[in-house]
Formats: structure tokens, sequence, C-alpha cells
């Protein structure tokens, strides 16, 4: 036999031995299921590697996912009627106000206990904590030969954000108003008629609130 083509088989033999022992390795490794599994959390794939990286994200960036929720809020709002405006209300503050010549004929408090009456009356809680503020405003001017004019209007308004060309601001918008009216009226019957246009008022605007809120 040739001692050279032995020399040569006995030195190729470890090299051989040491490839299958790196293959085996390998194959092993990356076969292993607990291997696969620890790389399969790590895309995402397990349940509980998905619940701790959420858990990880909302404690560490809670406005990356804040300001998502609102675009996608707003990508996906809808329009409404004049009608719908008051959408989840639960209750209303209400802010009077009244004109010196109109306390001629009638007290603050007695505009305000019919108004507030007849809201309770068509079942619209008040709150006077409510961060839903309704407006109503009586107006009035005296004029000659004992005659007054009135005018009474009712509001609800909120902040809004106005962006242009890249500019914020927060400014109060008037989102909704109704019931409004005006007249002239004698001083003798100026409080029966006030009292009849504020509950006609107060109707008007629960007509709305329940409508925007009805019970599903």
């Amino acid at each position: 036999m040739d001692n050279s083509n032995v020399s040569t088989r006995q030195a190729r033999l470890p090299l051989g031995i040491s490839v299958c022992a790196a293959v085996l390795f390998a194959g092993l490794y990356f076969f292993n299921p607990r291997t696969v599994f620890k790389t399969e959390a790590q895309t995402l794939t397990s349940t509980k590697a998905v619940e701790k990286i959420v858990k990880l994200s909302v404690n560490t960036a809670p406005e990356h996912l804040y300001a998502k929720a609102i675009h996608d809020q707003m990508k996906n709002a809808t329009f409404i009627t004049a009608g719908q405006m008051l959408f989840n209300m639960t209750d209303v503050k209400v802010n009077i106000t009244v004109d010196d010549s109109i306390k001629t004929v009638i007290s603050e408090n007695a505009v305000r206990a019919k108004y507030e009456l007849a809201l309770r009356r068509n079942n619209v809680p008040i709150n006077p904590q409510s961060e839903h503020v309704v407006a109503f405003n009586v107006q009035g001017l005296i004029l000659a030969d004992n005659l007054i004019s009135y005018a009474i209007l009712q509001s609800v308004t909120e902040d809004n954000y106005i962006w242009r060309k890249g500019e914020c601001h927060i400014t109060p918008v008037r989102v909704w108003e109704k019931g409004g009216s005006f007249g002239t009226v004698g001083k003798v019957k100026a409080e029966e008629v006030l009292l009849q246009q504020i509950e006609k008022s107060a109707e008007i605007f629960a007509n709305d609130f329940l409508s925007a809120n009805a019970k599903k």
C-alpha cells in the first residue's frame, strides 16, 4: 500500500470529523424547539412576548399611543347634524345672564328657576360641576310708553383647536345655538311673556339633548 495515500487519508479524517461536528452542532442549535421558541418570541409570535412588549411600550412611550388613538379617532370621525351636536352629554351646567333693563320686570332668580325647572321636567340633568355649559341670556331695552324690547339667546360653547398654516390656537367656539326669540311687550305683561319664552327655549334645548343622547 502506498504510504502517501494512507497519510493523506489520516490527515483528512480529523478535518472531516470537525466539519461533521460543526454541522451537527448547527443543526441541534437551529432546530432545537427551545431555540425556535425564543426566536418566535422575539418576532412577537409568542402571546407572552406580545403582552410584555405592549406593556413596555405603554410604560415607556404613552404619548405615542395617545397620539395614535387621537389620530385614529379623527380619521374615523363622522359628520353630524346641528341637532346631534349635544352628543355624549350626561348633564349640563346652566349659566344665566339677565340685563338690568329686564330685571325691572323679572328677577334673575325667577329666570333661572323657570329655565332649570323646564329642563328637569324634560329629563335634562343639571349639575353645577358639569363640563357642558349651556348659556342662557335675556337681553332687553326699555322703550317709551312702558314698552320693553327683549331678546333671548341660548347656546353651548366649547374650546376648540384651530389650525392655520402650521399654527395652532385654542378658542371658545359656539357649537350649538337654538331656541332664541325676541319681541316687544308692555311692562305689565312682560313677566308673563318672558316666562313663556323661557320655558319654550328650555324645551327646545331638551329636545336636542335627548335626541342626541337617546338610550340605545
